[in-house]
């Protein structure tokens, strides 16, 4: 019988999970990637306008996948990285309860109540965000709206660490996540918040560990001791990106990563710079850095906007003419960021051309991302990863308006499952292989984001 070489063959895979779909990417033993499949997963309605996140079929697809590559590789190593603002609860019975929450919930509804024991800026970097965008928020809403579960709940777990203790029953915490908008984490101290003691909850808390540390185990088969998958802790997602950048060239830069959110992170200016009134919050790398970050919903808006103002068409053409009719759309059309207070209005541009309207669009994410890295002290190369990288006509307008800094782009769009497998091996070495984006000055576009800039602090 000939040896089946398959098996020689080593892999290591990432768990990358969005807002609505996930990722599973398959390294080999030197970390480059060789496969990477794709899902949709659905929200469940448990009750009216309340959903939680399908995590039993996102689980089941998941393990359905490591099974069918165990056929092809032997896999040494799985970690997971997750969005933000998002938890899973694990009961007395070490069963999971409830699932995960979808933070765009009404979580307002202990607005007041969180109001009033939510711990200060300064201590936990946190602005006070829309909806769930605060996970102590929601875990507010669950103790005095969900009695009976936070009662029953045990342990809380971060995204990431949810989906690794699903897979190898062993509880634990990380930084990155718990330091991400969350109201749980104090700067200073560099420790649990104030929050947590008036909660309650440092008991359900399990015990803090490194992003890359192994925790546990998972087997293909139980009746086979050898079979046995290590499983690491976990990651952020804006931190796991944030970290495959820090293998770059550059010792200073600024990272926008775009998707449902657009989050601008500049680790190289004080926290001082933040400012709560403009939802900016200081994120926290895997190495306890602090990262001072800003974001909106610029991937949502994006859709939102081309859905309401009927763009369809796949040939999307750039009119400069359209920059002398001062006429653009302003904030905001999604939850969170510095407009969050602001509805923007769109029906008076339905009366628009079709080019018109698309140039709105595209502007209208510009000016805000640009307002945003002016806020967060943008001065150095920045770097582009996600979807904007493939819109030529937003960085027409974006690099007009940076014009005076270098713009490079990330060509590969798994940079977030990249940077999660740095956790295999933090002292890999990685090819970000950037492409630098040529700018051109266009003065339309400079005295425009001035006219936009004025009206809006008018308004």
């Amino acid at each position: 019988m000939k040896k089946d070489k398959s098996k020689n063959k080593i892999c290591n895979i990432v768990l990358d999970i969005g807002k609505l779909n996930a990722k599973i990417l398959i390294f080999n033993n030197q970390l480059k990637l060789i496969k990477v499949i794709k899902t949709n997963y659905p929200l469940k309605k448990i009750k009216k306008n309340f959903y939680i996140k399908d995590t039993n079929f996102l689980i089941t697809w998941f393990k359905k996948n490591i099974y069918l590559y165990s056929k092809q590789f032997k896999i040494k190593k799985i970690v997971t990285t997750a969005h933000g603002a998002a938890c899973g609860l694990v009961d007395y019975n070490n069963k999971s309860i409830l699932g995960v929450m979808d933070y765009e919930n009404n979580f307002d509804k202990v607005l007041k109540e969180f109001k009033i024991i939510k711990p200060s800026f300064s201590e936990t970097l946190s602005p006070l965000s829309e909806k769930g965008l605060n996970l102590g928020k929601q875990i507010l809403y669950l103790k005095l709206k969900e009695k009976n579960i936070f009662k029953n709940t045990k342990y809380i777990l971060t995204f990431p660490q949810y989906i690794s203790w699903i897979l190898s029953k062993k509880l634990s915490s990380e930084i990155s996540y718990l330091g991400n908008h969350t109201h749980l984490w104090n700067f200073k101290k560099k420790t649990y918040s104030s929050l947590v003691n008036k909660l309650k909850i440092k008991n359900k808390l399990p015990k803090i560990k490194n992003a890359w540390n192994t925790v546990g185990f998972y087997s293909l088969d139980e009746r086979l001791s050898k079979n046995k998958i290590k499983i690491i802790n976990g990651i952020h997602d804006s931190d796991a990106s944030y970290l495959l950048f820090t293998r770059g060239k550059f010792k200073k830069f600024n990272l926008i990563s775009s998707g449902t959110h657009i989050v601008i992170m500049n680790a190289f200016t004080p926290p001082k710079c933040l400012k709560e009134d403009k939802e900016m919050y200081g994120g926290i790398n895997v190495f306890g850095k602090v990262v001072p970050t800003v974001r909106f919903m610029g991937g949502r808006e994006y859709q939102l906007l081309n859905k309401k103002l009927k763009i369809n068409k796949k040939f999307k053409s750039f009119d400069i003419r359209f920059f002398k009719k001062k006429n653009f759309l302003y904030p905001s059309f999604g939850i969170g960021g510095p407009f969050s207070r602001m509805k923007g209005i769109y029906k008076p541009f339905l009366k628009e051309n079709y080019t018109s309207r698309y140039m709105a669009i595209i502007t209208y994410i510009a000016f805000v991302l640009n307002y945003c890295m002016d806020l967060i002290n943008c001065r150095e190369n920045i770097i582009i990863t996600g979807p904007l990288i493939n819109n030529k006509n937003f960085l027409r307008i974006i690099g007009a308006l940076r014009e005076s800094q270098k713009i490079y782009l990330s060509s590969n769009q798994e940079g977030t499952g990249i940077g999660a497998s740095l956790l295999f091996n933090l002292k890999k070495k990685i090819d970000l292989n950037l492409k630098l984006y040529k700018s051109k000055k266009i003065p339309e576009i400079n005295s425009s984001y001035e006219y936009w800039i004025k009206k809006l602090k008018n308004n």
